[in-house]
């Protein structure tokens, strides 16, 4: 997969439309509790600006669409996690069988 273009001079890998539309539903969603509620770092309340992350309720890896909620930064670290560890799947090793002496 290729690497997302870099647009401003920070450094930040997303585009202009997605800024945009953060910062747009950031102001909307300033004071209000977290729809999410995944991680036990959670505070409930989104007060914080730089504490909030557009997110996908469908991640884009099942066929979601760009940012469409915004939630607090520890819940959307935690649900991405989780998803990865479950799309990934446990990895078994075999059992090792010891020798017959």
């Amino acid at each position: 997969m290729p690497a997302r273009a870099r647009t401003n001079g920070q450094g930040s890998p997303y585009d202009h439309t997605h800024r945009k539309r953060r910062a747009a539903m950031v102001r909307a969603a300033l004071g209000t509790p977290c729809p999410a509620r995944y991680s036990r770092n959670c505070t409930g309340l989104m007060t914080n600006p730089r504490l909030m992350h557009l997110d996908h309720s469908t991640p884009l890896a099942l066929g979601g669409v760009h940012g469409d909620r915004i939630i607090c930064a520890p819940c959307n670290t935690s649900a991405g996690a989780t998803l990865g560890n479950r799309l990934r799947g446990a990895r078994r090793h075999p059992r090792r069988r010891l020798p017959a002496w």
